[in-house]
């Protein structure tokens, strides 16, 4: 319990670079370890600074496959840990966390649940979080609430057109404006713009009366596809939420002489060829789901 930070008196970075080169992981849980300084592993990143602390931090993440902060009580800032294990920490893939210092404002983060999905959907290399298996539907899930809460919060981005990929358009805003908001929302939620654009096929409409993502519901729905053979395809505006097993009922009422028990679900995402994270192999999901 002796580390308070990451890169200074401590002698962490030393410890995991100098006599543990090939370290992959690092276990600092229980310790009282700040939040990554962030600002300036960015400000530093692009420039030479071999030997210093800050570029041994950078090397050290870089190496990771397993990183474990939990209990780290001086952690309260979960945008600014993540964004950085997210920008220079790409090879992990197990993390364990302590949610109620990551996300330490109550209020704004009420459940683990949603923590769980912010974190998983910060991270799209994340394979293991706290022990758990992330499943290709969870992140799926994840990242889709985490898009609508970003929408909540800021809710001109539900103007936002996609002619064009080379620059942010939104209806009714001009140049400067959308610059500016695409730097708040850049801060506050730094995946959103790739993976609205990963998304873009999906509508998120909130539904009437139902809890908004910032609420911590999943209170929106999805435009599917549902297609099954020799029967023709099937469109559909259904709750994110909806189970598995309520997909099988409803398919069993559109696809006349199917059989509930004899049915396998899967699902997949826009027709990409998955080069931006999409689900282009159908997955098979589980009737617990």
């Amino acid at each position: 319990n002796r580390f308070e930070d990451w890169h200074g008196s401590s002698g962490l970075h030393r410890i995991a670079t100098d006599a543990f080169p090939q370290i992959t992981s690092l276990l600092v849980g229980g310790n009282r370890l700040p939040d990554f300084p962030l600002k300036e592993l960015v400000a530093t990143a692009d420039s030479i600074n071999n030997g210093t602390p800050i570029a041994s931090l950078r090397s050290l993440l870089g190496r990771l496959t397993t990183l474990e902060i939990s209990d780290n009580k001086r952690m309260d800032n979960h945008v600014t840990t993540l964004g950085a294990i997210r920008a220079f920490g790409s090879t992990i893939q197990t993390l364990r966390v302590s949610y109620d210092t990551l996300f330490a404002d109550k209020r704004q983060f009420p459940t683990e649940a949603i923590a769980r999905n912010l974190t998983i959907a910060s991270l799209p290399a994340l394979v293991t979080l706290n022990r758990a298996a992330v499943r290709p539907k969870e992140r799926v899930d994840a990242e889709l609430h985490y898009v609508q809460r970003c929408m909540s919060e800021f809710p001109e981005l539900r103007q936002q057109t996609f002619e064009s990929t080379d620059a942010i358009t939104i209806t009714g805003l001009d140049e400067a404006t959308v610059a500016t908001l695409a730097a708040k929302v850049s801060e506050a939620y730094p995946r959103y713009f790739d993976l609205r654009q990963q998304f873009k096929h999906v509508i998120l409409s909130q539904t009437q009366g139902s809890s908004s993502a910032a609420d911590g519901g999943n209170g929106f729905m999805v435009d599917v596809t549902i297609r099954a053979d020799a029967f023709a395809d099937q469109n559909k505006k259904l709750p994110a939420a909806i189970t598995v097993q309520k997909v099988k009922a409803l398919a069993a009422a559109l696809f006349s002489g199917l059989d509930m028990l004899q049915m396998e679900v899967s699902f997949w995402t826009g027709g990409g060829s998955g080069g931006d994270n999409s689900v282009a192999v159908p997955i098979v999901l589980e009737n617990d789901m």
